[in-house]
């Protein structure tokens, strides 16, 4: 994502005509940088905060639809010491996109549950 923020007057009409992206920068109370973007084409609406914890180390990002229900998310963490980066992925499965089900079959990337869990890392 670039740096570049929707402006009020294009965000109200992307929500009057339902068309579009509108990206906003703002920072959590803690003062940890946040970006929501509202994707009115695709139907869904994201939330990234970075830096987060006692460290600065720990990064999330959540995704939902337009209607309030969850997609997915993801927590991480990257280690001091290493560098490297660990984080659990959580969301509806996009092959059969939640129904447990794809083509007749149960869904074999969620074991037919709906949901999909990765974990990465260490």
């Amino acid at each position: 994502m670039s740096r570049r923020e929707t402006g009020m007057i294009q965000s109200f009409i992307n929500w009057i005509t339902g068309t579009g992206r509108t990206v906003h920068h703002t920072t959590t109370f803690w003062g940890c940088p946040k970006v929501e973007v509202t994707d009115y084409d695709k139907g869904y609406r994201s939330t990234r905060i970075r830096k987060q914890g006692f460290w600065g180390n720990k990064n999330s990002y959540r995704r939902e639809s337009l209607g309030g229900s969850w997609q997915g998310e993801f927590k991480g963490v990257r280690s001091l010491s290493r560098g490297e980066y660990s984080g659990d992925y959580e969301g509806i499965c996009f092959r059969c996109k939640g129904s447990g089900s794809y083509k007749g079959h149960v869904c074999r990337r969620c074991g037919g549950s709906g949901r999909w869990h990765k974990h990465h890392g260490r």
